[in-house]
């Protein structure tokens, strides 16, 4: 009796097995996984055409977005003979740090361009076709469902903010596995200013850094189109040449406008912080307000 309540439970589990893959394998199935749903590109990749293997890994180098620019939001889907082709637009994320890091997902555009009824991006995902014809794993490797699920993955500057508002409690990922962001040149102030050099706030034989020269962030386009306005605090070590290293996001504010921050941070320069006329490396921070004029 136990011989036989053992092979039919195996039974059963190979029946629920193959009823799952071809679940994943059709259009109907698949449309019910995908279409009105939003999610994060694991990838965080960048283009309005991306093509995908069977097993999910991208054809093409693509550059990668800050995640907050990294949302989709699935329109349609065909089930082709050469594929799966989906249809969807760009959605970004706004982060509110008072609120534990709850985030709001809005349509987004990153450039001036096309625009679909929502007055997002367009884009289009081709992943070729699996022999098993289940996508599912191709799927997996593209689509997170959450921030807590991308979080591991963050570039280094992100893992403060992942920790204390993402769900991230386990040890960073090794470097080899995680996103290294987008080039932060790209988001980068147009503008730059030169301080004036005071004599550094002093107590005793210590001395303070003082700011020497910087740039001014500016907006994504995606926050510029929004009018979002928003406050990222960004902590820093200034070494003792002056140099900034080490920015951490310690209240972020999403739509790419927490990258704009730390490319900033990294052009600052500084009068270093000094003991007894030595130079020293010190950690600070500081919070750059992103507002709009009427």
């Amino acid at each position: 009796m136990r011989r036989f309540f053992s092979l039919s439970t195996a039974l059963l589990a190979l029946f629920c097995l193959a009823i799952f893959a071809q679940g994943q394998s059709t259009e109907a199935a698949l449309g019910k996984r995908l279409i009105g749903r939003q999610f994060l590109l694991r990838g965080c990749w960048q283009g309005a055409n991306l093509w995908f293997t069977a097993d999910g890994r991208p054809l093409n180098d693509y550059p990668e977005l800050p995640f907050t620019l990294a949302g989709v939001k699935i329109d349609h889907i065909k089930l082709l003979k050469n594929g799966l082709q989906i249809e969807a637009h760009r959605m970004g994320l706004e982060i509110d740090a008072k609120a534990r890091g709850a985030v709001r997902w809005v349509p987004i555009t990153l450039a001036d361009g096309p625009v679909d009824r929502t007055g997002a991006e367009p884009l289009q995902f081709h992943i070729s076709p699996p022999v098993s014809g289940d996508y599912t794993a191709a799927l997996d490797a593209i689509f997170a469902d959450s921030v807590n699920e991308l979080a591991p993955r963050l570039p280094a500057y992100w893992q403060t903010a992942a920790t204390q508002f993402f769900g991230q409690n386990e040890a960073p990922l090794p470097e080899a596995f995680r996103l290294h962001g987008p080039d932060l040149k790209h988001y980068a102030s147009l503008g730059t200013f030169s301080g004036q050099d005071p004599a550094q706030a002093a107590s005793g034989n210590t001395a303070q850094p003082t700011l020497l020269s910087g740039a001014n962030p500016d907006f994504t386009p995606a926050a510029r189109r929004l009018r979002y306005a928003a406050v990222v605090i960004v902590r820093f070590t200034v070494n003792a040449d002056g140099s900034v290293s080490k920015p951490q996001i310690a209240q972020p504010a999403g739509l790419g406008l927490d990258e704009a921050a730390v490319a900033a941070v990294l052009q600052y320069r500084f009068r270093p912080a000094s003991v007894s006329g030595t130079p020293q490396p010190v950690e600070i921070g500081t919070a750059i307000r992103f507002a709009l004029g009427n």
